[in-house]
């Protein structure tokens, strides 16, 4: 399915306050990710209030649903350290990229503590179970495998579901220009169809870094 974006050149302000960083419900201090689901609902991971707030559709306030929502960071399973990219499942699980904790958390709809699916706690490091400092995510629907963008290891790692551990499918050869290395990578995204970005292979992940615009 192919889909057509019109573009309003005159923003509106959606969700929290401009110029305005606070723990309130309708606010956000350095909001990063965000993604959509089926009711127009969005969700927002608040970095510095360590939590994912749920905004439904013309909503003035948000739901803490991911971290606490008194904004106090943790390393315990019901909470999050500068969480960064958030995606759903279909069934509208929640998977956060908890940047400070070296892991990746998985939500539960309607559940109040995450479960570590990529990563240990703590633990920043370059193994095939570690992670440091990952940012981005994306997710397979058809297989469930994770691609996670692990920014200061320099590389991509793909995680089978169910897996304790990933394979490295991109860089993983330090910092560099070349062909087999990234620089940072920051974002990752799935393209299913031709469709949705001309320039991607069907089901094959695409690669944003903070110098690189494109990689695939």
């Amino acid at each position: 399915t192919s889909i057509g974006v019109c573009w309003n050149s005159t923003a509106i302000t959606v969700t929290g306050m401009a110029g305005v960083e606070d723990v309130a419900a309708d606010r956000f201090d350095r909001p990063f990710g965000i993604t959509l689901d089926s009711s127009n609902a969005l969700y927002i991971s608040d970095q510095n209030n360590n939590r994912v707030q749920k905004w439904l559709a013309d909503a003035s306030t948000g739901t803490t649903v991911a971290g606490q929502a008194s904004a106090v960071g943790g390393t315990a399973s019901n909470s999050l350290d500068t969480p960064s990219g958030v995606l759903l499942d279909s069934s509208g699980n929640i998977y956060v990229v908890d940047t400070n904790n070296f892991r990746i958390q998985y939500w539960s709809s309607g559940a109040s503590s995450g479960t570590m699916i990529a990563g240990i706690t703590g633990s920043a490091s370059s193994g095939n179970n570690e992670l440091m400092n990952p940012y981005g995510i994306a997710r397979d629907p058809s297989s469930g495998t994770l691609y996670i963008a692990d920014q200061s290891n320099h590389r991509m790692m793909s995680y089978l579901a169910g897996a304790s551990s990933g394979t490295v499918a991109a860089g993983g050869n330090g910092l560099g220009t070349s062909k087999t290395q990234l620089n940072y990578p920051v974002g990752v995204y799935f393209c299913e169809n031709q469709s949705a970005q001309k320039k991607c292979k069907v089901n094959v992940p695409l690669l944003v870094s903070r110098y690189d615009i494109l990689q695939k």
